[in-house]
């Protein structure tokens, strides 16, 4: 049975990361969102995380995670390939391709950087699985996680490089699933939105100002980015982006408790996205380039200020193009290539 608001938040934040990646203003809005917005996957993954063996973990997520991803992996590298040969580029752009297809996922892949998500929520998921399956005590299932996640901060820092298969967030990413199994084990989401029926008025006035707050110290941390590991101060990068994740979740679970939800276009489109959110992360960049191509050209502007007037209607015409596209995957053979 899904969770209504698990999904709306889920579909909040594939909405949030198609923005992130307009690159409608580095300095503000990708500077907030890659405060909190990749780690909340993660911990929406730990909230819907279900004890089983290791074997069916790996086999169900091989399927969801690493055939879409080997799918569209070699298409990309294969056309940056062709693209190197035509334009009789030097081989170094060939290698680097293939290097970052098999080993380093997370180095800005080409056409679609945001695959590197599939591979490393695959690590995650198999490594927390595996966590769960070897410490009865919850405690040291907490301590184990909260070390390993300690290592993907600190391992590239002692080092010096970058680990192979984008090891570093993958190991960070064992620690968001296991705080995502712990606000479900302690039903933190529930007790909080209790207070909305106790206390309305200090619940909303308590959610605007842990809101406001929350939003201020993750411009007070250094900027973060989960694929190229940079945490700024680790553990306020862990407490914005926990806290953020609650508070989309919870704003979720009160738009799923409207009584018109079942019927409301907004809900069940945000919905629809977190059931084909795959499709979102595998051609996002692709539809975004083709929508500033197509409105630029339309619009004949050009220019850092032309931005403020293409973005915006790209951003639109960049989801519409998504859901259609989704839509046609998901009601064909074709969802088979996103491991569906």
């Amino acid at each position: 049975m899904r969770k209504k608001e698990l999904d709306i938040a889920k579909g909040i934040g594939i909405l949030l990361m198609v923005l992130l990646h307009m690159h409608f203003n580095e300095t503000v809005v990708n500077y907030f969102l890659h405060g909190f917005l990749m780690r909340m996957f993660f911990i929406v993954s730990g909230i819907l995380y279900k004890r089983r063996a290791l074997g069916g973990t790996v086999k169900a997520r091989a399927r969801t995670l690493l055939v879409p991803y080997c799918f569209f992996g070699v298409l990309y590298t294969g056309i940056t390939v062709v693209q190197a040969l035509v334009s009789h580029d030097s081989g170094d752009t060939i290698s680097s391709a293939v290097k970052k297809l098999f080993l380093f996922p997370t180095d800005n892949f080409q056409i679609e950087s945001a695959l590197w998500f599939l591979p490393v929520m695959f690590i995650s998921s198999v490594l927390y699985c595996l966590l769960d399956s070897f410490f009865k005590d919850r405690r040291l299932l907490t301590v184990a996680s909260a070390v390993i996640g300690t290592a993907g901060y600190v391992l590239p820092k002692l080092i010096g490089v970058r680990l192979i298969w984008g090891l570093e967030p993958a190991f960070v990413g064992v620690l968001c699933i296991r705080i995502g199994a712990l606000i479900k084990e302690y039903d933190v989401i529930e007790k909080l939105y209790a207070f909305k029926t106790s206390r309305k008025l200090w619940f909303y006035a308590g959610l605007t100002v842990v809101t406001a707050g929350t939003a201020a110290l993750i411009f007070v941390n250094d900027h973060n980015n989960m694929r190229l590991a940079k945490w700024g101060i680790f553990p306020l990068s862990f407490f914005n982006s926990t806290v953020f994740g609650i508070i989309i979740i919870i704003l979720s679970k009160i738009a799923a408790g409207i009584k018109s939800a079942d019927r409301n276009i907004i809900i069940r489109w945000l919905c629809r996205i977190s059931v084909t959110s795959i499709v979102y992360v595998c051609i996002n960049h692709p539809c975004i380039k083709v929508s500033k191509y197509v409105l630029g050209r339309a619009f004949g502007l050009a220019g850092v200020s032309s931005k403020y007037i293409i973005y915006p209607v790209a951003f639109v015409f960049t989801l519409g193009m998504l859901f259609v596209i989704s839509e046609i995957v998901y009601r064909t053979g074709l969802k088979k290539i996103f491991g569906r």
